[in-house]
């Protein structure tokens, strides 16, 4: 599972305990409220001399102490809730840590390889920089001017070559050349 379904899990599972944990404060709620019904009629008992309402209160008594009883069953149902939803909340809390951290890990080992391949372009850059400046290094030993020395011949038993044409060819391209200075 992904980090961010992991914290939606864990978000619903707090959700639950919340509305678990409201719904135990109103059965506590109820549960008082029936206890103080229960010490009304008990007054009531004490200040009565009358047999037949004594009688009907003490089964009021009985009757609110078995609605307690109920109200304390459900009270710790959703105890017994809440507890399974906290564990449940615990399992989900452990697979989050474990997701944020195998994402971390993942995360260090990306930036590691692309720290190791920006090393690598650097250590390229730099070779190609250093052979570049022994190239310039190289160039720079060259003489300022070059003299081209150009001979020509004109052997007897051949045909008239036209060796002024080409001088004057070669002339033409030094002369365009970029760098004829």
């Amino acid at each position: 599972m992904s980090v961010s379904s992991e914290r939606n899990n864990l978000s619903r599972k707090m959700s639950e305990i919340n509305k678990l944990k409201q719904e135990l404060l109103k059965q506590k709620e109820k549960i008082a409220s029936l206890e103080k019904k229960v010490l009304t009629v008990r007054a009531t008992i004490k200040k009565t001399k009358n047999l037949s309402t004594i009688n009907s209160k003490c089964s009021e008594i009985e009757k609110l102490n078995k609605s307690i009883s109920d109200e304390t069953k459900k009270e710790n149902q959703i105890q017994k809730k809440i507890i399974q939803k906290e564990k449940e909340l615990d399992v989900i809390q452990k697979r989050l840590q474990k997701e944020e951290n195998s994402e971390y890990i993942k995360r260090k080992r990306e930036e590691q390889r692309k720290l190791q391949e920006l090393e690598n372009t650097i250590k390229i850059q730099t070779a190609k920089q250093q052979s570049m400046m022994e190239e310039i290094a190289e160039m720079k030993r060259l003489p300022e001017e070059i003299t081209i020395l150009f001979l020509a011949s004109n052997p007897i038993n051949t045909s008239q070559l036209r060796l002024d044409a080409e001088v004057r060819s070669i002339h033409e391209k030094i002369r365009m050349s970029e760098y004829r200075e």
